[in-house]
């Protein structure tokens, strides 16, 4: 499956990925996300994520940067 990468630059549609991504992880699952995001670890029910950049190292498929969150959802853009 090829997956397309978006970055976003501007400020409103940031926040609007970052809404829907708390839209879909839901009440049940948002302290269990704050837990991870504490700890800098990212958390995630498909289809959507959130990573940090310090779970991936240069060269690793993923990597992003050395900072930075990616907040991945289907079909975005």
């Amino acid at each position: 499956m090829s997956e397309e990468v978006f970055i976003i630059e501007e400020f409103s549609e940031k926040v609007e990925l970052m809404r829907l991504y708390y839209k879909v992880i839901g009440d049940g699952k948002f302290m269990q996300a704050i837990d991870k995001f504490k700890n800098k670890q990212g958390f995630g029910i498909d289809p959507v994520s959130c990573i940090f950049a310090n779970e991936y190292q240069p060269g690793e498929e993923g990597y992003f940067g050395e900072t930075g969150v990616n907040f991945s959802l289907p079909s975005y853009g």
